[in-house]
C-alpha cells in the first residue's frame, strides 16, 4: 500500500477540475428557465427520471473539493517547508481565491444599486441568483483556511478524519429527518470538509498500490450504500433540484454526497495511480517516443482551485 506524498502538480487532477468546471457551466446554463412577465420569473427547467439519474453522474461538487484538498495539501507542505508565518499562506490563498470574484461582485452591486430605482423586483432577483453560487467560495475559503489543521490531522489519524466528518454529517441528517431538529446547514461544513479530506488522502497517495478490483469494489460499495439511503429514503433521489424534485441532496448537502465523493476519490485514485507515469503530449508533438511533459512553469505544485 502506497502511503507516500505528492510533491508536484498532478495533471490528472487538473483534467478532473477542468471537466468539472465545464459540467458546472453547462448545468447552470440549462438549470433555470427565465422570462420577464411582470418581473423576472424563474422556474426549474429540468425534470424526468433521466435527469434524476444524470444528477448522480454529473454531480461534480465532491470532485471539486477532492481536487481542492489535493492542491491545499501541496501548498501546506510548501508553506511548512518555507518557514513563513501562517499569515503568508492565508494571505496568498485568500488573494488568489477572491480576486477573480471581485469584478463580478462589483458589476452585480452596481446593477442592483442602479436597478433598484428602476425595477426593484427584477434587480433583487438578479442579485439573488448571482450571489447564490458564491456559497462554494465561502466554504472553500473555510477549507483553505483550516487546511494546515486538516492536513496535520490526516497525517496523524488518517482515514479516521474522514470517518468522523462522515459520522457528523450522518448525525445532522438523522436529526433533520427523524429528530425534527433542523441544523442541516452545518453539513455545508461537514460534508465538504470530508470531501476535502479525501483530497488529502489522494495527495498522500493512500491506496495507490491496490488493484483496480479493490478500487472498483469501493465504488460498488458506495453505490450499494447510496441505493440503501435513497430508495427507502429519507435521502433524496436527486443531487440537484429539478422541477419534479425540487429538494435534493445538494442544498443543503447531505451525507449522500460524502459517499458519492468516496466513489469519485476511488476512481480518481485508480486513474491517477496508473496514468501519472505518463505525461500527456502537447498538441502536435506526435510520435511514439517518450511523452512531452505536461506544460509546467515555476508554479508547479501550486495549482490553483
Amino acid at each position: 500500500m502506497a502511503t507516500g506524498r505528492s510533491t508536484e502538480r498532478d495533471w490528472v487532477v487538473d483534467v478532473v477540475r477542468l471537466v468539472a468546471m465545464l459540467v458546472v457551466v453547462v448545468m447552470h446554463w440549462c438549470y433555470l428557465h427565465l422570462w420577464v412577465d411582470d418581473g423576472l420569473q424563474i422556474q426549474l427547467a429540468l425534470s424526468g427520471p433521466v435527469i434524476w439519474a444524470l444528477t448522480w453522474v454529473l454531480q461534480v461538487m465532491p470532485a471539486f473539493y477532492v481536487a481542492g484538498g489535493f492542491t491545499n495539501t501541496l501548498l501546506v507542505d510548501r508553506w511548512r517547508a518555507s518557514g513563513d508565518p501562517l499569515g503568508a499562506y492565508l494571505g496568498l490563498r485568500a488573494r488568489r481565491l477572491t480576486s477573480p470574484v471581485l469584478p463580478l461582485l462589483g458589476v452585480t452591486l452596481a446593477v442592483v444599486a442602479v436597478g433598484s430605482w428602476v425595477a426593484p423586483s427584477l434587480t433583487g432577483t438578479v442579485g439573488d441568483q448571482v450571489a447564490n453560487p458564491l456559497w462554494f467560495l465561502a466554504i472553500y475559503l473555510f477549507c483553505t483556511a483550516t487546511a494546515p489543521l486538516a492536513v496535520a490531522a490526516f497525517d496523524r489519524f488518517g482515514w479516521a478524519t474522514v470517518a468522523v466528518l462522515l459520522a457528523g454529517a450522518l448525525t445532522v441528517d438523522a436529526l433533520r429527518f427523524w429528530g425534527e431538529v433542523d441544523i442541516a446547514d452545518l453539513n455545508l461544513l461537514l460534508v465538504w470538509a470530508a470531501c476535502h479530506q479525501l483530497g488529502i488522502a489522494y495527495a498522500r497517495r493512500r491506496l495507490w498500490g491496490v488493484s483496480w478490483a479493490v478500487l472498483l469494489g469501493v465504488v460498488a460499495l458506495c453505490v450499494a450504500v447510496l441505493v440503501l439511503m435513497v430508495l427507502p429514503g429519507p435521502w433524496f433521489p436527486t443531487n440537484l433540484g429539478v422541477r419534479d424534485a425540487p429538494v435534493s441532496n445538494l442544498a443543503p448537502p447531505t451525507a449522500a454526497l460524502v459517499v458519492l465523493g468516496i466513489a469519485q476519490w476511488a476512481l480518481l485514485t485508480g486513474v491517477g495511480s496508473r496514468l501519472l507515469g505518463r505525461s500527456p503530449r502537447r498538441p502536435g508533438s506526435g510520435g511514439s517516443g517518450s511523452a512531452t511533459p505536461w506544460p509546467c512553469s515555476s508554479t508547479c505544485g501550486t495549482s490553483r482551485p
